[in-house]
């Protein structure tokens, strides 16, 4: 496996923003005035010592070498690739004594509530996904298996008691539409501060101004691959693209763009005269949508039912928001709203938050990298702490309009073997058609099958 390369491919293919549908760490925690630490989980329950609080604090808080906790509330647990937290040490010892606690004391019964229980399940499945490797890819001669056979052991039953049955999921409250209600956040972007964080009301409405976009028509794979490859299909991802004058506008400048009857270039180098490059490159003259126009990145939380299948949930994780206020290269404008449990559980704006413009990016590069520790290496945690989470967006889509969004010039999608060009379209969609998509994906990864392998049932 070509580490570098899985690398590369993680950082161009996001669709419009991100850093991950991506989850932040929140600022360090210390201890207060009277020296009681502040590190207490109280997501599930308030007192800090119920079961699913202190498993919760032993597979998502780190600690800096500076004594900060972080992690406390993220969407996604603070691990890399080459992460040795949770494998070795205390923290595995600690991991295992908590979920064999859960496990003896059946302590999927302490909660009835069905999305605290859903939430814990996700929360469970990331860390299992996580030890099966990240991305899929096993680790020849890894020192650590038996430490995540271990895990991975006690994680599935724990899984599958939290489980809910489709009929309980599709019941979870719809905490997009809950956060509209609230009126915690405005409902269109500010023309004169683009960067300010909006929650369109009408974002799912079948007849809105936004429109679901999907790729090539003939293409099964996810919208935005790169962000199912990372997340692995525990979380689908939806696309929406809104011009200035609303959805008429829209469908009609989707239609210009895929019929365009040229959309690469053959272009020609010759190096010494002699040696000859020929490289095939996306028109510069595609139709381009005009200054305003908007793109959004929804992600949705997928679940595991009662009877061993597959679900999406209508419980939004983030809303990624990319205004394109000129058509420059850098000429977009990035904001995110993200989810936090407690919010969420506590009715407060549907659990969503804004990603502060000067929030640090200690986890927005694992998106990006998804490789080295930050707590665990002194370069990686110095580059995250001077780089803030909105400029990682930037980073990976500069390029002017339509050439920034990935889902249509798909230019790190898994490449056609015809030799032929791929087909770069931007189809509308249905929501039920992407869900079906990341679905039938998910089942595909090799994590699923290793989860089915390890099933109790």
């Amino acid at each position: 496996m070509n580490h570098s390369r899985v690398k590369l491919a993680l950082c161009g293919s996001l669709i419009c923003l991100i850093a991950a549908g991506k989850s932040f760490a929140e600022p360090g925690r210390d201890a207060d005035a009277s020296g009681r630490s502040q590190d207490a989980v109280t997501i599930y329950d308030s007192q800090a010592d119920h079961l699913w609080n202190r498993l919760h604090q032993s597979l998502f808080v780190r600690t800096t070498s500076e004594g900060k906790a972080l992690g406390h509330d993220v969407v996604d647990p603070l691990l890399w690739h080459q992460t040795k937290h949770l494998l070795s040490g205390p923290s595995h010892e600690e991991a295992l004594r908590f979920l064999d606690e859960f496990l003896t004391r059946d302590g999927d019964k302490f909660v009835r509530d069905p999305l605290k229980r859903a939430i814990l399940q996700h929360d469970l499945w990331t860390v299992f996904d996580w030890t099966a490797y990240p991305y899929g890819w096993p680790a020849a001669g890894d020192e650590y298996a038996s430490a995540r056979r271990a895990l991975q052991r006690r994680l599935v039953p724990a899984i599958q008691r939290l489980a809910l049955s489709q009929s309980a999921i599709d019941s979870l409250p719809d905490n997009y539409m809950a956060a509209v209600n609230s009126k915690a956040f405005p409902t269109q972007a500010d023309s004169e501060h683009p960067g300010t964080p909006f929650l369109p009301a009408d974002l799912l409405a079948p007849d809105a101004s936004w429109v679901c976009v999907g790729g090539p028509r003939d293409v099964k794979t996810p919208v935005a691959p790169a962000h199912a490859r990372f997340f692995s299909g525990r979380s689908m991802f939806l696309v929406f693209l809104r011009l200035p004058d609303g959805r008429k506008a829209t469908l009609d400048y989707l239609d210009k763009l895929n019929n365009f009857p040229s959309p690469w270039n053959l272009r020609e180098r010759r190096k010494d005269g002699i040696h000859r490059l020929e490289m095939l490159n996306l028109s510069q003259e595609l139709p381009q949508f005009p200054v305003g126009t908007q793109v959004a990145l929804l992600r949705q939380m997928v679940l595991i039912t009662d009877a061993g299948k597959l679900a999406v949930s209508p419980v939004t994780e983030s809303l990624q928001l990319c205004v394109f206020r000129e058509l420059t290269r850098n000429g977009q404008s990035f904001s995110e709203l993200v989810l936090r449990r407690s919010d969420l559980f506590a009715g407060k704006a549907g659990g969503l938050r804004p990603t502060e413009s000067d929030e640090p990016a200690y986890v927005a590069l694992q998106f990006v990298t998804g490789y080295s520790d930050p707590f665990e290496t002194t370069t990686d945690k110095q580059r995250s702490e001077r780089t803030t989470v909105l400029k990682t967006c930037a980073s990976c889509h500069p390029e002017p309009g339509i050439y920034s969004v990935a889902s249509f010039t798909r230019r790190h999608s898994a490449r056609p073997t015809t030799g032929q060009p791929m087909d770069v379209t931007l189809w509308p969609t249905a929501v039920n058609t992407e869900q079906k998509k990341v679905l039938e994906w998910k089942q595909q990864q090799f994590d699923w099958g290793l989860f089915q392998g390890l099933s109790t049932r």
